[in-house]
């Protein structure tokens, strides 16, 4: 130990003044000087176990040995914890502790101890290279975990089986694997998951896209995150794998700065079986850089680790870069003996893979059967004791049940004829009710509709007709007394008021007969082809109206034969339509503005636009315009009368015709009232 520590100081201080390579061949003949015993001892199986995993086991086996023959459960949880400490180094042994674990749950039906059971046995076969029975036993547990809520062991298997996929060259399924285990553990907190994910994840970026810079960035943060867990054994395999990623880039010499980089952390760290990777891809860089003769110590004492701790699969890579070294020294002896080792232990891994992954079907398929054949035998016997017990009831329930039949058989007959005829009545009576009902129902709603409609339709009609009658009572006593004064220009004037309430009266009531015909059906539209200049006459007679207020009233004809194009509608419709729709324009159009009517083709279709540069209309009043008796935000500019019905009859009469009607208006910007009809060829 004394020794131990003296050759670990004097290798750092000699690593501060010369490359690191060069430190290392001198450290390692200083240290046969020191102790020639201690490199050879270093990596004793026996040191190894005695370190890191020995402890942990040997622990274990102690509270194994404890345990109670009545805590199975227990039993079967420890079997599989020692079974995953064996596994890199005792796999024989892991395999019996994690079958007889599995074993063990199987009979108690501990699902837990299912799960435990069959990640070690994932891992013994992982170790083993039989990937895809490590790969059935990962799945096993994922899915015993998940029934249990498990999320850590859930994530955990997940990187298993993604580690399975990558070494099966399934790079898209390894990395889906890393990214759900990398959910779940970001989810639960568990940083150092994380890092055992994204370390992996950088091996699918290396080999799969090719992606260097990628894969580096990974191996770094995890190594970064293992450093913050205290896991050094990780950070030491992370850098030593960065080595590798430099070699895929060509840059041999960062490589080999990163392996020994990594060898230094792992002889400050117990013995791990990861040491014997590091030393042959430090030999392997050494032997690309055409430096043989560096490469073979670290090769001597990879081959002492290897060969001491069994690994079979290290070896056979092993050999083979021993070959390679040997010969690249002309030492062809050498060379064949490591190159035939090498290929006798890829005979015996290939063989014992064979073997083990038939033995391991053989064995579930001879234990899916046996288990099949005991439960086909427990249902068919339960099935037998059924039928025998009701072989009895029945016999007995057969003779009871003759006899009441035979004594109630007519009473129920009748009784069940007289009970189905009265059910019929009921019944009958019930849905004639029911009818009776929804339609007594039906038709108070619509009395009660009806009901609102007239008593809204009085209201209005005596509402907008009381003030032209009240002016009209007014002005006839201002005639008497005018007559009696005998001023015949006011009576001329006063008459005029007459004459304009009378018309405001007779338009309320018009529009009233109007929107009644139209609701009875009584308005017959025959659409007929009309001639554009129609517009004229329509224009002409709102000239007055439109004068008396100071407002422009133009026509603008955007027509390709402003004198012969015709479009369908009824005549007496349109009239009544445009009416409408210019005295609305006149009427909210304040003093000195402006009324526009607008005509113009769109693919066979006339459209004829009503613009105004009156108040506009909100959104709510767009939406209920067309209503009857609507009382929309603007005001006529000049006290005019509004029945709230013009624009009802106008999109009533619209759809009778079968023409469209819309308005586009922003509020306190005008409106523009569009109407759209078919055009009509005059040449037909």
């Amino acid at each position: 130990m004394i020794a131990h520590r003296i050759f670990t100081a004097i290798y750092f201080l000699v690593s501060r003044f010369i490359p690191h390579v060069a430190a290392c061949g001198i450290m390692y003949c200083v240290g046969i000087l020191i102790c020639p015993n201690h490199l050879l001892a270093q990596s004793s199986p026996v040191r190894e176990q005695a370190s890191m995993r020995n402890v942990r086991a040997d622990s274990l086996e102690q509270v194994l040995a404890t345990l109670p023959a009545t805590q199975d459960s227990t039993r079967s949880l420890v079997l599989s914890e020692l079974a995953i400490e064996y596994a890199p180094v005792f796999p024989e042994k892991a395999k019996a502790y994690s079958e007889k674990a599995l074993s063990i749950a199987q009979i108690l039906d501990f699902k837990r101890g299912k799960a435990y059971a069959s990640l070690s046995l994932g891992i013994y076969f992982w170790f083993q290279n039989l990937y895809d029975n490590a790969f059935r036993h990962f799945t096993d547990a994922a899915t015993h975990f998940q029934e249990l809520g498990a999320k850590q062991e859930v994530a955990r298997v997940y990187t298993h089986i993604g580690n399975v996929h990558l070494r099966t060259a399934r790079y898209e399924k390894a990395m889906e694997c890393y990214n759900q285990s990398i959910a779940i553990a970001e989810e639960l907190g568990d940083k150092e998951r994380i890092a055992y994910n994204i370390s992996s994840r950088a091996q699918v970026f290396r080999r799969l896209y090719g992606d260097y810079d990628r894969a580096l960035q990974d191996l770094s943060e995890g190594a970064r995150l293992f450093r913050e867990a205290g896991n050094m054994t990780r950070v030491s395999i992370n850098t030593n794998i960065m080595g590798a990623v430099y070699s895929d880039k060509k840059d041999y010499t960062r490589s080999l700065e990163y392996h020994l980089k990594a060898l230094a952390m792992e002889r400050l760290l117990p013995p791990s079986p990861h040491i014997v990777e590091t030393l042959i891809d430090i030999a392997t860089t050494l032997n690309i850089l055409q430096r043989p003769v560096e490469s073979l110590p670290y090769l001597r004492e990879a081959e002492r680790e290897a060969v001491r701790g069994n690994a079979r699969h290290i070896r056979m890579y092993l050999y083979t870069t021993l070959a390679e070294t040997h010969a690249a020294l002309r030492q062809f002896d050498e060379a064949y003996r490591a190159q035939t080792l090498a290929f006798q232990l890829k005979d015996t891994v290939f063989a014992n893979d064979r073997t083990n992954a038939i033995a391991e079907m053989q064995a579930r398929f001879d234990l899916a059967n046996t288990q099949h054949a005991l439960e086909r035998s427990r249902a068919e016997s339960h099935r037998e004791r059924l039928l025998l017990y009701a072989s009895f009831l029945g016999s007995a329930l057969i003779l009871v049940s003759a006899v009441w039949f035979w004594l109630l058989y007519r009473r129920a007959r009748r009784a069940e004829a007289l009970l189905l005829s009265k059910q019929a009545i009921i019944e009958k009576q019930s849905s004639d009710i029911q009818e009776a009902n929804t339609l007594l129902h039906e038709q108070n709603i619509k009395l009660h509709a009806l009901n609102e409609e007239k008593n809204e339709f009085l209201g209005i009609a005596v509402h907008d007709l009381k003030n032209p009658l009240s002016a009209i009572y007014l002005t006839t006593d201002l005639i008497t007394e005018s007559l009696k004064a005998g001023k015949m220009e006011k009576i001329a004037h006063y008459a005029a008021s007459v004459r304009s309430a009378t018309n405001q009266m007779l338009s309320i009531v018009g529009n009233l007969l109007d929107i009644n015909k139209l609701e009875q059906g009584a308005w017959k539209l025959v659409p007929e082809p009309i001639l554009s200049t129609i517009l004229h006459d329509i224009i002409e007679a709102h000239s007055l109206a439109a004068a008396a207020k100071s407002i422009s009233l133009t026509l603008e004809l955007e027509l390709a034969q402003p004198t012969n194009t015709w479009f369908w509608a009824d005549e007496t419709a349109f009239r009544h339509i445009m009416d409408n729709l210019l005295s609305n324009a006149i009427k909210y159009t304040p003093l000195k503005g402006s009324v526009v009517v607008r005509v113009s083709e769109h693919n066979s279709l006339v459209h004829i636009a009503v613009q105004d540069t009156g108040q506009g209309f909100t959104e709510k009043d767009k939406q209920q315009m067309f209503g009857k008796f609507a009382r929309l935000s603007a005001r006529p500019t000049a006290g005019e009368s509004s029945t709230g019905l013009g624009l009802s009859i106008v999109k009533k009469l619209a759809d009778s015709m079968h023409a469209h009607l819309w308005c586009e208006s922003e509020y306190g910007n005008g409106a523009t009232f569009i109407l759209e009809f078919p055009q009509h060829n005059s040449a037909q």
